[in-house]
């Protein structure tokens, strides 16, 4: 944030205070959280979006005991645990609706389709890497786990899975491997049986197996692949550009390439598409899905 827009900022903050009307976000003081927020994560709210940041901060005014949103931004910008709140206001507004083998077309071109372009073209090293950004709590990353561990062709390969997400708190769950019904509604019976054991009503812990086969870590996708994971063979990132500004999705595709060995595959969520930029990613009709490659 430069020194002027820093400055209006604090302007705009001291006059929102004055004109304060108890606990609502009012105008000004929105801009200055949705700049905060935009530039911590990429994810951008439009003003229609106002209601929807407010209701999900409220919590966190209360939990500091603060009376106005305008106190809440001065708190983000100067408070002594700055960063642990910036955190704490990324957990509150990012959207980690996720569940095991979500849009499941896409998961079995990855199997039928770029698996045996994998299989090909890395026989040599016997090596596969795959990244999911943005796994919000490990079910993308697992349901890949699940579906490529029954693969004859890479038996005894080297296969990595990493799975990143910007909230630590939901990297946490990722590494505890406990999920809820919801969470395994598009889960078949046999791979709950197979990969899973019911330890309760609406309590599902995912098989050791598995989990071992993903490494879980919070990092925030702009600052580029897990450290020492090398060029990646896919990358996987969906269902979270859809919230990211221009800018910022920008930003996101060039991590994307230079994170990806040349050939590498890019796969989006459905509702996503890198049509409307300029890309060097080139688009890829399979069998079952569209996706990208370097």
């Amino acid at each position: 944030m430069t020194g002027a827009r820093h400055n209006a900022l604090r302007d705009a903050l001291a006059r929102s205070r004055e004109a304060s009307t108890g606990s609502r976000l009012d105008a000004e003081t929105f801009l200055g959280l949705r700049d905060l927020i935009a530039g911590a994560s990429g994810i951008d709210f439009d003003e229609n979006s106002r209601y929807i940041v407010e209701r999900r901060l409220m919590p966190r005014l209360r939990a500091l005991r603060i009376d106005d949103f305008a106190a809440y931004y001065r708190t983000l910008l100067f408070g002594e645990d700055r960063a642990g709140e910036i955190e704490r206001l990324l957990e509150a507004v990012t959207i980690r609706e996720t569940y095991f083998f979500r849009e499941s077309a896409q998961l079995l071109a990855l199997r039928d389709d770029v698996l045996p372009d994998l299989v090909a073209e890395n026989a040599a090293s016997k090596t596969i890497r795959i990244w999911s950004a943005g796994c919000a709590s490990g079910e993308e990353p697992y349901s890949v786990a699940m579906l490529l561990g029954t693969q004859p062709a890479i038996k005894g390969w080297d296969v990595r899975i990493f799975g990143t997400d910007l909230v630590p708190s939901a990297v946490e769950a990722a590494r505890a491997g406990v999920y809820r019904d919801v969470a395994l509604r598009a889960t078949s019976d046999d791979k709950r049986e197979l990969y899973f054991e019911h330890e309760a009503a609406n309590v599902w812990r995912l098989d050791e197996s598995v989990r071992q086969r993903v490494t879980i870590e919070s990092r925030n996708l702009f600052d580029g692949a897990p450290d020492g994971t090398g060029p990646f063979d896919v990358i996987l990132c969906r269902n979270v550009l859809l919230y990211f500004g221009d800018a910022a999705r920008r930003r996101a595709v060039d991590v994307f390439h230079d994170s990806l060995r040349e050939g590498g595959w890019l796969l989006l969520g459905h509702a996503e598409s890198l049509l409307s930029m300029r890309t060097p990613f080139r688009l890829v009709h399979l069998g079952r899905d569209v996706v990208y490659r370097k």
